[in-house]
């Protein structure tokens, strides 16, 4: 639901990668003593242990952490509040940016997201460059953003009169969620259409993690499957993506991972057994296991060639994914470096709905790429240019254009095999 404003002129950051990016694993931590039962005190004592007992980085000081534990218990905590405030101050010790805590309302939105279910207007974006507006980049089915009108291509300028500027996209999203039935705010700007303000009211979506298509390449069929949540049906509807696509007889697939933050580790290795035959997925290391290991166990469903399109927010689960594409040679990486999130979170429920994640390990590629120190280098780097001419849909994607070159070598590549001639080199 929408209704139009007359336009008026016009957050601080949330890494792009901290609130999907997790490995989710739901339960209680005990308590420390019956006596904490019903207090505000118990959440902070849950919080302390959780860390005492996952926390993994190799600064980690488990004695000082211990002396802590004294500080925070001697205090009287009058409410909630008040107990929120200590842990997300004790976590910041840490100075580790993906163990944070999470407010009930936050956990509950984590917890839908994972799950393929969030409430919001339907509206994903992305970004073309640094300090410029993010860009509508899906508009989903059904949802309040397409009854009022809003297409890919449009720029969000502002959200309930706060500028987006400097919003990466995953941050624009969670500013556009909230409980269903309330209402948001946005201006936005359509090439040579100027500005224009919408209030939208929010809905219950079930969000679809994959999206796809045919696509046309000078006659070559190309299957188009956009991932864009690595959730608890993401395997199944890219394992759906992939047979579709594959019964129609396309030539070659581009997977787009872009402004795609992660998600599920387990979403992340399903779905690279989707594409390779065998071998090593990703390494995940904590101090109890240094050396825990994924590994494809079947054959890929398809070995028709591939193409996968990369920015700086591709993260975390959609690093693990492209980093074992790449170091098997499954697939050309093309776009800009990703963002470098390699460590896993245990995301766990506390004593009254709110919640904790946790940095419980680190993870790397099949070939040793450390992925928090490096993310993943593209095989053909291309900053996609800027939105050009008068066309709402933002004008050619000149990053998608470059895959495609490039997944049409390959398909040239893999027929001159079958048909028994030397293949020709690539770029």
């Amino acid at each position: 639901m929408a209704r139009s404003q007359p336009s008026r002129s016009p957050l601080s950051a949330i890494l792009a990668t901290l609130s999907a990016s997790v490995f989710i694993a739901l339960s209680w931590a005990p308590a420390a003593s019956a006596n904490l039962q019903n207090s505000p005190k118990r959440l902070v004592d849950q919080a302390w242990q959780l860390v005492y007992r996952d926390y993994a980085h190799p600064n980690f000081d488990h004695d000082a952490w211990c002396q802590k534990r004294q500080s925070l218990l001697s205090r009287a905590y009058r409410s909630k509040q008040q107990a929120y405030r200590t842990i997300r101050k004790a976590l910041n010790s840490l100075n580790d940016p993906h163990t944070r805590f999470l407010a009930p309302t936050a956990f509950d939105s984590l917890r839908n997201r994972t799950q393929g279910e969030r409430s919001g207007v339907g509206l994903r974006f992305q970004r073309d460059r640094q300090a410029s507006p993010p860009i509508v980049q899906d508009v989903l089915k059904g949802s309040p953003a397409q009854a009022a009108d809003i297409r890919t291509g449009d720029r969000l300028v502002a959200i309930d009169g706060r500028t987006a500027r400097s919003l990466s996209a995953e941050q624009a999203i969670q500013h556009l969620r909230g409980r269903p039935g309330t209402e948001v705010t946005l201006q936005l700007a359509r090439p040579d259409q100027g500005r224009r303000q919408l209030t939208l009211t929010r809905e219950r979506i079930e969000v679809p993690a994959v999206r796809y298509r045919i696509r046309q390449a000078d006659g070559t069929a190309i299957g188009y499957i956009r991932l864009q949540a690595f959730n608890d049906n993401a395997a199944g509807e890219m394992r759906q993506a992939i047979a579709d696509l594959n019964a129609q007889g396309v030539a070659g697939f581009v997977l787009d991972l872009r402004s795609n933050p992660g998600g599920l580790l387990e979403a992340g290795v399903d779905i690279a057994r989707l594409w390779l035959d065998g071998g090593k997925i990703v390494r995940v290391a904590n101090g109890k296991d240094p050396d825990r290991r994924f590994r494809a166990r079947e054959p890929a469903l398809t070995d028709r060639p591939l193409a996968v399109l990369v920015d700086g927010e591709s993260a975390s689960a959609s690093e693990i994914l492209a980093g074992a594409l790449k170091d098997h040679n499954r697939a050309v990486i093309v776009g800009t470096p990703t963002y470098g999130k390699g460590t896993v979170q245990s995301v766990r429920e506390l004593a009254d709905g709110s919640g904790l994640a946790v940095t419980v390990s680190r993870f790397y590629s099949p070939n040793g790429t450390d992925i928090a120190a490096d993310g993943i280098t593209p095989d053909r780097k291309v900053v996609r240019l800027p939105p050009r001419g008068k066309r709402s849909d933002g004008g050619r994607d000149n990053q998608y254009e470059r895959a495609v070159a490039a997944l049409t070598e390959r398909i040239q590549q893999s027929d001159e095999v079958a048909a028994g001639t030397p293949p020709s080199l690539g770029q």
